[in-house]
Parts: C-alpha cells; structure tokens; sequence
C-alpha cells in the first residue's frame, strides 16, 4: 500500500515538460519516455521500502510525496527556461507550464478522446499483469510472504515489478496531465491526496479493478451533475 502516487503524478508531470520543452520529441514518445522514466523513479523509491509492508509502508511513501512535494515547490515545473530545471522566473508570468499538443489533439475533444484510450489500454495492462504469473506471485505475497517465499516466489523481483508498474502508469497520466489545458502548479499535488485516493481505492474494493473505477466513475459522474445543475440554476 503506498501513499506517494499523487507525488509520483508531479514528478511524471515535471519530466514530460523537461522533456518537452529540451527537444522536439513526438508526443507518442514523450508520453512513453515519461512512463519509463517515472517507472525508473518509483522503483528507486521502493527500493529502502522492501522489507516493510502495511502501515510502515505506507507511512515511508507519504514522507516521501512530501519530500517531492517540497522539492517541487521550490524548483517549480519547467516553463523553457534555461539550465537542467528548465524553469524561468522571467517568463513565469507569460509561458505557461503546458505541454504542447500535437495536431491530431489540439482540440479538447480530440485530446479527450486520446486519454480515455490511453486509460482503456493501461487497465487493459494492469488486467493482463493480475491474470498473469506476476499476478499470481503479488497474491501469494499478499497472502502470506513467508509461504511465498517458501513456494519459491521471489519476493523483491515481484515487490520492485509492482512499483515499476504502478510508476510507469502514474509517469503516463503525468505525462497526459501535462497536457491538459491550464498546465501544472506546484500547489496542484498535496500530499493528502494521496489518502483521498487510498480512500477511493478501498470504497471500491482493493482487491478489484472494476470497483475502483465504478466508484471513480460514480464520484465523476456526481460531479459533473452537480455543475449541470448549477448551470441550470444559473440558466434559469
């Protein structure tokens, strides 16, 4: 369990930026290098955490989303400046921190379009890791590490494959976030954001995918009924 995806979402997004802003890459390659790189990242940080699991683990992942969370408030994300953090106080004001958008995603519902496939494919990712070898050593390591270890499953080989999983994932969403309109701001990732999506998680079930992303939907859902109302009113 690991508190520290929202700041991972952050680092995913200062890295598509840096990305973007230091060469001409495609967007398709942006989006994959920034998953790698992100994966490279988490991994890095579960590293010191293998031998610790619940709570402990938990506690470990949320001082370091706030580690990030600090650092990123005082580097700032990237907005063409010069030098390795690409940021500019001079063109703060006038260049937003945004990834460009290629032609085929200019528009919102074009750029739409492309995140609810990329989030059909990642789901479509993480399914294939649960219903496959790894998904099967993750839950005999759930269950019961010492019988895990005993039935000859490496335990740190599947530990650092889930952090890499995870990471890359959450490096992809940073990477599409950074394109979004409006662009990234330091105070956009609290680290308690991290707990309202564990919360999210467990209100639909932590052991399903299908339950965290009907609760998600239901919450978008809600949300987007209650602006349609407020329209309404407001209409009216």
């Amino acid at each position: 369990m690991s508190l520290g995806q929202i700041a991972l979402l952050a680092v995913a997004g200062w890295v598509a930026l840096r990305l973007g802003f230091a060469a001409p890459l495609p967007f398709p390659v942006v989006l994959l290098l920034t998953g790698v790189i992100t994966a490279g990242i988490g991994t890095l940080i579960g590293l010191p955490a293998l031998r610790l699991s619940g709570l402990y683990l938990a506690l470990i992942t949320l001082m370091a989303a706030a580690g990030i969370t600090q650092v990123l408030q005082a580097t700032n994300f990237p907005n063409g400046g010069p030098g390795f953090l690409g940021y500019s106080p001079a063109a703060a004001g006038s260049v937003s921190a945004s990834l460009p958008r290629p032609d085929l995603l200019a528009s919102d519902a074009g750029f739409y379009r492309a995140c609810v496939s990329v989030a059909g494919l990642m789901f479509a990712v993480g399914v294939l890791h649960v219903r496959s070898r790894a998904g099967r050593a993750w839950a005999a390591i759930r269950q019961s590490e010492p019988a895990a270890i005993a039935a000859g499953v490496n335990v740190t080989l599947y530990k650092l494959w889930a952090f890499a999983l995870a990471s890359f994932m959450t490096g992809v969403a940073g990477c599409l976030l950074a394109a979004s309109a409006g662009g990234l701001t330091t105070y956009g990732f609290p680290a308690q954001d991290s707990i309202t999506l564990l919360a999210v998680v467990l209100m639909g079930g932590i052991f399903t995918f299908w339950g965290p992303a009907g609760r998600r939907s239901v919450k978008a859902g809600s949300r987007a009924a209650e602006k349609l109302g407020i329209c309404r009113q407001t209409c009216c």
